[in-house]
């Protein structure tokens, strides 16, 4: 079964770090937008022209780069442990999942400084 997912998805990121990334991101385009404004509880302060405009296209930028991680453009199947990126080709996905399980279960044996392996000393 497959199913797409997000960037956020992919990296396991908990929902209250992605809405603090995408509520940083907001509050930065609007300083911009709302340059030396007061709202009761807090004021937004001025920033000098060159500032401004520099921040206009980076924040803007940032903005839609956070909001992105969103979007599911990733092709992903769901297994026991997780989210795993499928490839053109399902078959790679199975080979490097049981290659990795090979190697979780057999670790290379520890050497020591002279090259040995801790086994033999």
């Amino acid at each position: 079964m497959s199913d797409k997912a997000g960037l956020y998805d992919l990296l396991h990121l908990p929902d209250p770090l992605r809405i603090s990334f995408v509520t940083i991101a907001t509050i930065l385009l609007l300083s911009v937008l709302l340059g030396e404004k007061d709202f009761g509880l807090f004021k937004v302060p001025a920033m000098p022209w060159l500032t401004r405009r520099w921040l206009r296209f980076v924040a803007l930028a940032v903005l839609l780069l956070a909001v992105s991680g969103f979007v599911p453009f990733f092709r992903v199947a769901a297994t026991a442990t997780g989210l795993v990126i499928l490839t053109s080709d399902d078959a790679d996905v199975h080979f490097m999942a049981d290659e990795l399980t090979f190697r979780l279960s057999n670790p290379p044996p520890q050497q020591n400084l002279w090259g040995d392996s801790a086994e033999e000393a």
